[in-house]
């Protein structure tokens, strides 16, 4: 059981520090190349605007969650693991 709870520790460790390196590096690199891209974006017509993160937190929070979870799908695809339908 102790070595089960270091697993644990170990692996939710190495999550969070990856998951702050991985959403400070796109902080820096990538949400200014994002932000400079939507001045090319046509403006909505027709309907109310839909929900789109704020300049700031929300939008690097949303963000970061999405780049961590497309790293963590690419790494499992390049270590040769499948994803497999759940059975209920």
């Amino acid at each position: 059981m102790a070595d089960f709870r270091k697993l644990v520790i170990a692996a939710l460790t190495a999550e969070i520090l990856s998951g702050l390196l991985l959403g400070v590096l796109q902080y820096y690199l990538t949400q200014p190349l994002i932000l400079a891209a939507e001045q090319f974006e046509a403006p909505a017509t027709g309907s109310e605007h839909e929900w789109q993160p704020e300049d700031g937190w929300q939008r690097f929070v949303v963000m970061s969650a999405f780049s961590n979870a497309l790293f963590w799908l690419s790494l499992g695809a390049l270590a040769g693991f499948t994803l497999t339908k759940l059975k209920l």
